[in-house]
């Protein structure tokens, strides 16, 4: 017999919330989410009064998607507010330097590397360190998304090779996460190693 850990009554079928794992009945979920909703509102109470919580299946997946208009009156007054315009004939934003009015990019997006990649990527350089080896530990081998020769050689290409995680996706033809997870995880034995002097 399984309890609500709020109030008590005993969980069935009927009356426990659907999140997995989570010991509470329908009544006091909605009671925890309409509350943290409320103190958001106050939180965020200087926005004004009408402060607008978006649940999950009101964030659209493609551009130029709204639940309504209100959202899309928001989405609209945010991004003029920060320079940019928008081209009613192909449905486009542009600001005339990232982007232009026809939809192209004018800088090079997947070119451009995140933040720690110069610092340690220079340190790697400037000091000849041989880059530690990552693996998969907990995945059997014939499940693992990249094997041993494709994490060095991607560590090698990303630290040495200057390329971007973008450039190595596609080279592996693997999704991002996998290159992420190769040079988080390298970022993470490197400050381990070396922590004091990057």
């Amino acid at each position: 017999m399984i309890n609500c850990k709020i109030c008590g009554v005993e969980l069935d079928e009927t009356n426990k919330s659907n999140i997995k794992g989570l010991k509470q009945c329908t009544e006091c979920y909605n009671q925890r989410c309409r509350s943290r909703a409320a103190s958001l509102r106050f939180e965020k109470g200087y926005w004004g009064d009408e402060v607008r919580l978006y649940g999950a299946h009101q964030i659209k997946k493609n551009p130029g998607e709204f639940c309504d208009d209100q959202q899309r009156e928001e989405v609209h007054s945010i991004l003029k507010a920060i320079g940019w315009s928008y081209n009613e004939d192909n449905g486009v934003w542009y600001d005339g330097k990232i982007k232009n009015k026809d939809g192209e990019w004018l800088v090079d997006v997947e070119s451009s590397s995140p933040g720690p990649a110069t610092k340690y990527r220079r340190f790697v350089q400037d000091n000849n360190i041989k880059v530690p080896a990552v693996g998969y530990s907990r995945i059997p081998e014939e499940e693992r998304p990249l094997n041993t020769e494709q994490i060095l050689d991607i560590q090698n290409k990303f630290f040495y090779n200057n390329r971007t995680y973008h450039q190595l996706a596609k080279e592996y033809d693997t999704p991002i996460k996998h290159i992420n997870w190769v040079i988080l995880t390298t970022y993470r034995r490197l400050s381990a190693m070396y922590g004091k002097e990057l």
